[in-house]
């Protein structure tokens, strides 16, 4: 396992300076995960395999599950957007307790894609091959438009107010997700931290494919924090 990095980042303007900290491998005990609608469908057989949708070709693939989080990931076909999920889990295999998934919907009536939200319990039905026993997943009852700020924004810190007010979680056992979904997830997760002492985290989308997790702050003096 590669070492730690801390990226420290400054943003400035007349009235705040906000900075960026990073912490690679810290496990944290919730997990907040907007989630992408798979880019080719499958479903998981009884007999724990992948069954992936034909492609283009008309050619189908079916692979067993290992079980091995690190080994699984490299089955998905190609780039399949399920992968940034699994390694998001990566750092809170041993340490997650409860994990929220929060599913999409089409952007709009005319839009073919249904958004994440119908596949939010085959994702909860993959996780769980990974994750220690008598982990709590929640589901979003609903679908919500990701392309929309606020309402990303109210339910991201709704998931947080949840674990904070009935399992009473401190703001350093929350972490974010922020790979799902579109950019616009990204800063709706960013903003829902910077009250507070929630952190967020992000996937590389190239090798080496490390977590990276960030606290912003506000701060009155421009620095870097290290």
């Amino acid at each position: 396992m590669s070492q730690s990095r801390l990226h420290p980042v400054i943003v400035s303007n007349p009235i705040t300076c906000k900075t960026l900290f990073c912490n690679i491998f810290k496990g944290h005990r919730v997990l907040i995960l907007p989630i992408s609608t798979p880019n080719r469908g499958f479903r998981i057989t009884s007999n724990n395999e992948l069954e992936f949708e034909a492609d283009a070709t008309g050619a189908t693939l079916l692979i067993p599950l290992t079980g091995r989080l690190e080994e699984d990931i490299l089955l998905f076909p190609g780039r399949h957007n399920t992968q940034p999920i699994l390694r998001a889990l990566k750092p809170h295999l041993h340490t997650a307790e409860h994990i929220w998934l929060i599913g999409s919907t089409a952007v709009d009536e005319h839009d073919k894609e249904t958004g994440s939200q119908p596949h939010l319990a085959l994702i909860k039905q993959l996780i769980t091959h990974y994750l220690k026993p008598g982990i709590t997943i929640h589901e979003s009852l609903s679908g919500i438009n990701f392309e929309d700020i606020e309402t990303m924004y109210e339910k991201i810190s709704q998931c947080a107010n949840e674990a904070r007010k009935q399992w009473s979680y401190s703001d350093h056992d929350i972490i974010i997700d922020t790979t799902g979904g579109q950019k616009t997830t990204s800063i709706a997760a960013s903003l829902a931290t910077l009250h507070n002492n929630i952190s967020f985290q992000y996937v590389q989308s190239s090798k080496p494919f490390e977590v990276n997790a960030y606290d912003m702050i506000f701060d009155s003096h421009p620095h870097l924090r290290t």
